[in-house]
């Protein structure tokens, strides 16, 4: 009964999340962690790829590092918002972006939207963040399994074809 009685509420800010995971794998943001570089890119040598799981929201903009006035639907309470708009453009936005950046390096991108509407502005973005044929958008757990396997057999076939 308590499960059934929560609310949906909170904020997603997934363009961070697809920005942290460039900054993962890119040899321009090694000074962010010295003691374990990224390698060079040089796509016939280093394998670069790149997993972005959400649940498909990327509501929350921000200004000065506060959720923006221009949030979307579930940033958190209005009340805590700032009285300035994104100075960095929608969420949406960077996140298409940040994958083209990726993509232009030849990382490698996988999408999870787990649990979104086919058809959402998330599902759409996620789409168009992954390379070719690797969005996934699994409605359980065993479709997140299976994903999961999915993207590890892919990982190893491009190795191994490399």
């Amino acid at each position: 009964n308590l499960i059934n009685s929560l609310t949906i509420s909170g904020s997603t800010a997934g363009h961070i999340g697809v920005a942290w995971g460039w900054y993962a794998v890119s040899p321009n943001f090694n000074t962010l962690w010295p003691s374990n570089p990224a390698g060079a890119y040089a796509p016939n040598d280093v394998l670069k790829a790149v997993v972005i799981m959400t649940d498909g929201e990327f509501n929350t903009p921000f200004c000065s590092g506060v959720i923006a006035q221009n949030a979307g639907y579930g940033s958190g309470d209005p009340v805590d918002w700032i009285n300035c708009n994104a100075t960095n453009g929608d969420p949406y936005t960077q996140v298409d972006n940040l994958c083209a950046a990726m993509r232009q390096q030849d990382i490698i991108v996988y999408t999870i939207g787990f649990l979104i509407p086919a058809n959402g502005p998330g599902a759409q973005a996620l789409g168009r963040c992954a390379t070719s044929g690797f969005a996934f958008l699994p409605a359980n757990g065993a479709d997140l399994s299976d994903a999961f396997k999915a993207i590890g057999r892919d990982i190893t076939r491009l190795r191994i074809s490399r």
